[in-house]
């Protein structure tokens, strides 16, 4: 089944543990096909336009997200996530794939439930990663994704 994200409502928020830093990204576009019934045909292949975020202390520090000692937004305009398997769980399902950062790549496995109601649906999930994974100089940062769809 093929999923079209609503991208004025999908809601992907970051926080930094410790530093109180914490803010939101728009600018989702995914390609999703999802199948809870099918998961071997499952995939979902995503990005992120990095120049989306906003920043819970305002503009400068959303200029600080964007600058060369995180993001580096000029150089690396996006961070895309491509599943490579989706698997049931106990608590619903696991999307395990490639999350790529600026010029890092590590697989990541993402606990995501999956809400359907008619022709439409919601994904949640919650990851933490560890930002010097990626290159970035910051610690521990939590992400929470909510990403509603209807098919297609």
């Amino acid at each position: 089944m093929t999923w079209k994200v609503k991208t004025d409502k999908a809601k992907i928020t970051f926080s930094e543990l410790g530093s109180g830093a914490e803010g939101t990204f728009s600018g989702l576009d995914a390609t999703i096909q999802f199948a809870p019934t099918n998961l071997n045909k499952s995939s979902i292949k995503a990005r992120i336009k990095v120049s989306t975020v906003t920043a819970s202390e305002g503009e400068d520090q959303a200029k600080d997200i964007l600058s060369k000692d995180y993001l580096n937004g000029a150089k690396y305009p996006y961070i895309t996530y491509e599943s490579s398997k989706i698997k049931k769980t106990d608590k619903g399902f696991e999307l395990i794939g490639k999350l790529t950062i600026k010029e890092t790549t590590k697989v990541v496995k993402i606990p995501f439930l999956f809400t359907k109601q008619g022709k439409t649906a919601v994904f949640k999930g919650k990851i933490n990663i560890t930002s010097k994974d990626f290159g970035l100089a910051a610690g521990e940062v939590v992400i929470d994704l909510e990403v509603p769809v209807k098919q297609k």
